[in-house]
């Protein structure tokens, strides 16, 4: 039986509707889905930088030793208290008695009257008693009496250093002070140019003081 044309039209215009329609129901839908992956966002951890603890290094200490600790050191200390507190007659006494040479013994001396310092009535003591030595020709008459003539040679250096140069006092003890020391360390003899020179200088100084 033969289809009539209209109706194949039909059919094929049937189909091509349903082909179209078809296109354009899936054409429209978009295949390519954008699959949206939620990137988390890492942010860096900041760890926390600690700086390390440097604790300060205490160096061991040696123990001090307590000054309170005695010393094997000698001690520098005065022989005795007497002879620290003794007086200048005792000091004189005590060299002259020692084991010392005359030159040692009058240096002593001489340190010692150089160290002095009298009272005022003392000092005349001092100068009136030299006076009295030499006038009386007694002060190179005991030359090997030790204790004696350092007393005269502390006496005379007491009463040049408290006088100024010049000075009649000064002047007869300086040379009352020469003839005793060298007479008694043997360099010049009683009898001598040098001492007798010496004595007329103690002469013209004894004649100011009389005025």
């Amino acid at each position: 039986m033969k289809i009539p044309f209209y109706r194949k039209w039909l059919f094929w215009c049937i189909v091509v509707v349903l082909i179209g329609f078809f296109v354009i129901t899936n054409g429209g839908k978009k295949t390519t889905i954008e699959q949206v992956t939620p990137t988390a966002t890492i942010e860096p951890t900041e760890e926390a930088i600690t700086e390390p603890i440097i604790e300060p290094t205490v160096e061991p200490t040696q123990p001090t030793q307590s000054t309170d600790q005695p010393t094997n050191g000698p001690s520098v200390t005065p022989a005795t208290t007497e002879q620290v507190n003794e007086s200048w007659e005792s000091t004189l006494k005590r060299l002259a008695q020692s084991d010392a040479s005359p030159t040692e013994k009058a240096t002593s001396a001489e340190a010692l009257a150089r160290n002095y310092k009298p009272n005022k009535d003392e000092l005349l003591d001092f100068e009136s008693s030299i006076v009295e030595e030499y006038t009386s020709e007694n002060y190179l008459a005991n030359i090997d009496d030790a204790e004696y003539m350092l007393t005269n040679i502390f006496k005379a250096i007491v009463v040049g250093n408290q006088h100024s140069d010049g000075e009649a006092i000064s002047d007869f003890a300086f040379d009352f002070y020469q003839n005793t020391k060298y007479t008694y360390l043997g360099v010049n003899a009683v009898d001598s140019d040098s001492i007798k020179s010496n004595e007329q200088q103690m002469e013209k100084a004894l004649a100011k003081l009389k005025k």
